[in-house]
């Protein structure tokens, strides 16, 4: 095989490898939706819900459709919410 052939080939495996990591990646946070709700409710002591959660870029959790009512009957309700952090 010609050189440029195998270098073509390996960029395009590692291409692959990249996006079959970066989809993985994307799906993660919504296996931790239900730890995320209760941390943020033992943190907050009030109500949280919201429909989807994705990680980008990696210390950011996005919240989509984000909603917090608390005991004394405050209600928050937030299209898009960006949580940073730091590890």
């Amino acid at each position: 095989m010609n050189k440029q052939i195998k270098y073509l080939l390996g960029v395009l495996i590692l291409l692959l490898i990249a996006a079959y990591f970066l989809s993985l990646f994307s799906g993660l946070p919504q296996y931790f939706k239900d730890d995320i709700i209760a941390f943020l409710e033992e943190r907050y002591s009030g109500e949280i819900s919201f429909s989807s959660v994705s990680l980008w870029p990696l210390n950011r959790l996005r919240l989509e459709s984000f909603s917090f009512s608390d005991e004394n009957g405050n209600f928050v309700k937030i299209q898009q919410l960006n949580l940073d952090y730091n590890f």
